[in-house]
């Protein structure tokens, strides 16, 4: 499976990969750990679908004032909604 990775991602990678990463409290040991960590990361890392949903706009004027109370965006809010409805 291959997962495609944003810029920042491919940023990192390539920053890894060419070893431009200077972390200070990493023995080397601890960085090649690291970058097996992220390697796992990007191959777990599940696939997402991009989906088109017509909702009323006071249904989500209220989605957006929860999502606000609770001090995440509304998609992330909606997001995390749907995948406990999914898995309840």
């Amino acid at each position: 499976m291959t997962v495609d990775l944003d810029k920042e991602e491919l940023e990192l990678e390539q920053a890894f990969e060419k070893q431009n990463i200077k972390v200070p409290y990493l023995s080397p040991e601890e960085l090649k750990k690291e970058k097996k960590k992220l390697k796992t990361y990007k191959i777990k890392k599940q696939e997402k679908k991009w989906v088109l949903l017509r909702l009323k706009i006071s249904d989500l004027a209220k989605l957006k004032v929860k999502a606000n109370e609770i001090g995440i965006p509304y998609q992330t809010y909606l997001v995390s909604e749907l995948h406990k409805l999914a898995n309840s």
